[in-house]
């Protein structure tokens, strides 16, 4: 993936937080948020302009349609190549913009599944901020998905949730996947064996998330900050389940007042991740054959 498309994805991603943060706008939100429409008011004005200015459902949707432009767009710039040298070749077009409307669909449910899980474990570690109007507006915006499925699972354990949520919303991207790529059309071996390997890929890519989240709490922990900071709590709710698992299966690992587990936990994971990115690269090849 090039530079360009990191910085695109980067815009992608803010414009959705700008549309689940709309409705919050006016209730103070903090500088991290204001900051956000600044820098997506340079996309949405001229947009919002030339509609002149709406209000209510379609002012929210303005997001969304500097979304849509943006990826074809993206997608026209891709299929440049195709009319150098004199020969044009118009049925490119359509299969770069909907290759750019899939990548979409690819970062979209790296997203949400990423913040599925954020969301679960701040809420397992009794994590509230209640006086952050931008985590209210995440945690409701989540929990939305999680509600989808508690209306078929009919349990209130927020893990078997998430993982009836990552289910379907798999299930989900398969569909948006294979009809934007069209390979429905491949047979269901080819089309199951690439879901297959972005469902691995996108492990592999929240335990690469995960293994800095892990750093950062294991140098905190050596600093003893204040618990009652914001990042703090945050960062030791997302990465004590973890560490607490290897703390319980290595006591030996404390010698005195040094806790080695946590140093172990971070070579475990990052093994692990190591592992599965070379069994998601030859999974590849095995369906790409």
């Amino acid at each position: 993936m090039s530079l360009l498309d990191h910085i695109v994805n980067i815009i992608l991603v803010l414009l959705v937080v700008r549309f689940f943060l709309e409705e919050y706008l006016y209730f103070g939100l903090g500088p991290v948020w204001q900051t956000v429409f600044q820098i997506t008011d340079f996309f949405c004005k001229p947009i919002q302009s030339a509609l002149g200015n709406p209000t209510g459902k379609l002012q929210r949707a303005v997001p969304w349609i500097v979304i849509v432009l943006i990826l074809v767009i993206r997608g026209l710039w891709r299929a440049l190549p195709a009319f150098r040298g004199g020969q044009a070749d118009i049925s490119v077009i359509p299969f770069a913009v909907l290759s750019s409307l899939g990548q979409f669909v690819d970062l979209a449910y790296l997203l949400v599944v990423g913040l599925l899980l954020v969301s679960v474990l701040l809420a397992k570690g009794g994590v509230a901020f209640y006086n952050s109007v931008g985590y209210q507006a995440f945690q409701r915006n989540t929990f939305r998905i999680l509600q989808i499925t508690q209306n078929f699972l009919h349990t209130y354990d927020l893990w078997r949730l998430f993982g009836g949520s990552v289910l379907w919303l798999a299930g989900l991207h398969l569909v948006l996947r294979s009809v934007l790529s069209l390979t429905f059309l491949e047979g269901p071996r080819l089309l199951l064996g690439r879901e297959l390997v972005f469902q691995m890929s996108t492990v592999v890519t929240l335990l690469g998330f995960y293994y800095f989240v892990l750093l950062i709490a294991i140098i905190i922990s050596w600093v003893s900050p204040d618990p009652q900071n914001p990042v703090v709590a945050v960062i030791r709710a997302l990465a004590e389940p973890y560490l607490r698992l290897f703390r319980r299966i290595c006591p030996w690992a404390r010698i005195g007042m040094l806790d080695f587990s946590p140093i172990l936990a971070f070579f475990v994971l990052l093994l692990v991740q190591q592992m599965l990115a070379e069994f998601t690269m030859s999974t590849d090849a095995f369906f790409s054959a």
